[in-house]
């Protein structure tokens, strides 16, 4: 009874990780090489390992990537630590949404669909070679995000 019981959990654990952590879509790869990114724009660490856990973010406008960048966690831990408390509060406050079907189909703040957009973001969060699919990936339009951006103190809108 308890082999079968927990036979039953890993195959539950199994189905559960395969639904969180798909391989990277291709929209998150590199536009310059096509390919998914392997550094950290900041520190230049290898993020292509399986163990190294990273955000991208892209900015598209007019259907063209204005910028885009990978960046590891302990970077981006590093760089939450110089941000206010305030503007951390204002950030998760905003971004807590419901989340729509696919959430980068539309801007994850407003709702727009994708096609609507001429400029938006979207960011994802990986580990190796997969995208982690739980509150990420998002898209945010522009005007979400400039309003985003006005209520951080100017502490913050200086690091970004």
């Amino acid at each position: 009874m308890i082999e079968t019981m927990w036979k039953f959990f890993q195959r539950k654990k199994e189905e559960w990780i395969e639904k969180l952590f798909r391989p990277i879509p291709e929209d998150f790869f590199s536009f310059e090489t096509g390919e998914p990114f392997e550094e950290c724009i900041e520190c230049g660490g290898d993020i292509s390992h399986g163990t190294a856990d990273y955000i991208i973010e892209k900015c598209y406008q007019d259907g063209e990537v204005i910028y885009e960048y990978a960046l590891c966690n302990e970077c981006a831990r590093d760089l939450r630590g110089e941000m206010s408390r305030d503007s951390l509060k204002h950030l998760k406050k905003a971004l807590r949404k419901p989340r729509l079907k696919s959430t980068i189909d539309g801007c994850r703040v407003c709702g727009l669909p994708k096609h609507e957009l001429p400029s938006y973001t979207i960011v994802g969060s990986c580990l190796g070679g997969d995208m982690l699919f739980w509150d990420v990936p998002v898209l945010i339009c522009e005007p979400c995000l400039e309003s985003i951006t006005e209520g951080l103190s100017k502490k913050t809108r200086d690091i970004l």
